[in-house]
């Protein structure tokens, strides 16, 4: 495993989810890591998706990143994870992002 530099952290953050953007969207990506413990410790390894705006020639791959409305692309920067929704689309529970860097401050809608 690379070894990764991370932003300060809030003193009371126990879970840390890191996105690779720079592999393709059929590789497991998305790693949550565990804080709470003498040492960080991987506790799932998954797959994730991006906005469809990230990949115009539709081949799983991130070419473009924005922090623009209604530009279904996405944003680069830290977030926290806020509130559960239904999502149409997947049929399943999501979570909203909030943004908390200048690169990802502006909420996208409801669905995206």
């Amino acid at each position: 495993m690379t070894a990764i530099d991370l932003p300060p952290l809030p003193p009371d953050a126990q879970v840390v989810m890191l996105f690779d953007a720079s592999q393709p969207a059929s590789a497991k990506r998305f790693t949550v890591v565990s804080l709470d413990g003498p040492v960080p410790e991987i506790v799932m390894r998954t797959t994730v998706a991006h906005g469809v705006g990230s990949d115009p020639n539709n081949d799983g791959l991130v070419e473009r990143f924005s922090n623009e409305p209604n530009s279904l692309a996405t944003s680069l920067g830290q977030y926290k994870v806020a509130e559960p929704y239904f999502s149409d689309k997947w049929q399943s529970t999501a979570y909203r992002l909030d943004g908390l860097d200048p690169t990802n401050a502006k909420r996208q809608p409801v669905g995206h």
